[in-house]
């Protein structure tokens, strides 16, 4: 009898116990940051230099889950759908291989923010570069890793805050803006251009397009990506300089 009750004593310890452990179990749970439905667009071209390898969010590879969205002739746009907690954006991590066959002397990459409708552009952070092994140009095959620059991510989601824009419930879009061969040769958003002979801040359309058609140039910033002690910097243009930063570092593309 006495080892009856020593046994039944036993049971009812572990079955506290065991209760104890699930409700820590649940309470650690229910402190973890909240997850919810999240969705990256990106844009794609049917000529575009630079092929997507691999997209992490955090330490979550998502390039499996990517889906076609929509297509426009040769422009088209992906989506990718996780779940993630609030500021998901700073933790964007991507891998770009160089499809173009030519040298890459420099490119700009954003994560475009827009309204819910798609059309309008609120802000945008740039992305820069991560890891590549070797300086000098990206040559054809190579690879190179991107993340977003941390700084501009600061300064974007103040200026944000202080208008009361909420950077999560804005739609996501990553683009490669321009990519540059050399000086005479650049890649715009599914067009090949070329310096206007007569006139230094345009480029001209020479893929097939109207000859007389032209844009502004973008004002390139030229570097390479040549190791240096801002590390992880790359061509970016349209830039300012954040406040307290020394020139060549904290360069962001902020409000379009």
């Amino acid at each position: 009898m006495k080892y009856s009750r020593l046994g039944a004593l036993l049971v009812t310890l572990i079955l506290v116990c065991g209760g104890l452990l699930i409700q820590i179990g649940r309470a650690a749970k229910n402190n973890l940051p909240a997850q919810a439905g999240k969705s990256l667009y990106l844009e794609t071209f049917s000529n575009q230099p630079l092929q997507l390898v691999d997209i992490r969010i955090g330490e979550n590879s998502v390039k499996d889950k990517i889906v076609k969205h929509s297509t426009t002739g040769d422009e088209g746009l992906d989506v990718v759908e996780f779940r993630e907690s609030a500021d998901w954006h700073k933790r964007v991590w991507l891998k770009l291989r160089n499809s173009s066959g030519k040298a890459i002397t420099s490119f700009k990459a954003y994560l475009y923010f827009r309204n819910t409708d798609m059309r309008t552009v609120l802000f945008s952070m740039p992305l820069e570069r991560y890891r590549k092994i070797k300086g000098g140009p990206l040559r054809s095959g190579e690879e190179i890793e991107l993340r977003i620059n941390q700084a501009a991510h600061r300064f974007t989601s103040g200026i944000a805050k202080h208008y009361g824009a909420d950077l999560d419930a804005s739609s996501v879009t990553f683009s490669v803006q321009n990519v540059m061969f050399s000086d005479d040769l650049q890649w715009n958003k599914g067009r090949l251009l070329r310096p206007d002979p007569l006139d230094s801040n345009r480029w001209n359309v020479i893929d097939g397009v109207a000859s007389n058609s032209a844009i502004d140039s973008l004002k390139f910033i030229k570097a390479s990506f040549k190791e240096s002690t801002a590390v992880g910097e790359v061509s970016c243009g349209l830039t300012h300089n954040i406040p307290g930063t020394s020139p060549g570092k904290g360069r962001v593309s902020t409000i379009i």
